[in-house]
């Protein structure tokens, strides 16, 4: 069991952040990756979580990188607080009482992982942050559109702002518009009504007969 506390999985890192790359990945249809895990579970359950368990100082579990770490050692191993628990604070892991159990716990971890896009990995222990280099890129994208939704929103805001003015400066201009013609065809029709009124009718004109016999 000596070789695998001293597999690569299990190295500490000097560098606080690594890429993908220096992970070892798991595949859970490969059997050498499933009995490799066996054994790592085996000899982990025994010889760090339910030791530290025991002592009451238990380890820390990481989800952000699928590690634990030692308390003293989580403390610089930049891990998102966000994403670390004691494993006395995890509900799924306080039904655990064999290294078997805790086999199925963490293929059942790798399984979610691997549901919510994340490369399956093995589990370590006291390992440094691994910085997820895709999720780092999507971080940056979703920052920048992010900036850029904020700005159409902004230009969007002013846009209507501008809209809203032409459009009641429009309706004044409109009802001016109807008022104005309004008073004008009252003042029309007064006009009319007044020449009706005041008008002085016209004889009309005699025209001499000059027909032959008159």
């Amino acid at each position: 069991m000596k070789s695998v506390s001293t597999s690569t999985t299990d190295r500490s890192l000097s560098s606080p952040q690594r890429s993908l790359e220096d992970v070892n990945i798991f595949n859970q249809h490969n059997k050498a990756d499933c009995l490799r895990l066996k054994e790592w579970c085996t000899y982990h359950w025994y010889g760090t979580i339910k030791k530290s368990i025991d002592s009451m100082n238990p380890a820390i579990y990481h989800d952000c990188c699928f590690s634990f770490s030692r308390r003293h050692f989580s403390k610089r191993a930049n891990h998102k607080p966000l994403e670390s628990a004691s494993v006395l604070r995890i509900p799924s892991f306080k039904s655990l009482h064999t290294h078997d159990d805790f086999y199925k716990w963490i293929m059942d971890k790798i399984k979610v992982h691997e549901k919510l896009g994340r490369k399956a990995v093995f589990p370590s222990i006291n390992k440094h942050h691994i910085e997820d280099q895709t999720l780092a890129e999507e971080e940056d994208e979703l920052l920048m559109l992010s900036k850029r939704c904020q700005k159409l929103g902004d230009e969007l805001y002013l846009a209507q702002g501008t809209i809203d003015k032409l459009s009641r400066d429009n309706k004044r201009l409109l009802d001016s518009s109807i008022n104005w013609f309004s008073k004008y065809q009252e003042s029309v029709e007064c006009t009319e009504k007044s020449d009706y009124l005041y008008h002085t009718p016209k004889k009309p004109l005699f025209i001499e007969d000059s027909s032959p016999g008159s």
